[in-house]
């Protein structure tokens, strides 16, 4: 796991994917943990040169890529997560 800091908060990015949601769209899955709960977020990207670029990366290279493509898109959600717990 990799520490991220997403809403002023430092959590750890438990797993990242990218899955085919339409043409030219790609839903991002996110899971983000505080060390003792599990949190899980999506977003819809349309950035086919940034999905295609990742596409070549492996491993912990490409989770955080992902991540860092929809962390701007998942902020007040992961904020509301965070509020909650």
């Amino acid at each position: 796991m990799q520490k991220v800091i997403i809403a002023n908060t430092e959590l750890y990015l438990y797993s990242a994917q990218a899955l085919s949601s339409g043409h030219g769209h790609y839903k991002i899955t996110i899971r983000l943990t505080n060390g003792d709960v599990m949190g899980l977020f999506n977003a819809i990207t349309d950035d086919m040169p940034a999905i295609d670029e990742i596409s070549d990366m492996e491993g912990d290279e490409k989770e955080m890529a992902l991540f860092n493509l929809i962390s701007d898109k998942i902020e007040d959600e992961v904020a509301e997560w965070l509020d909650r717990y």
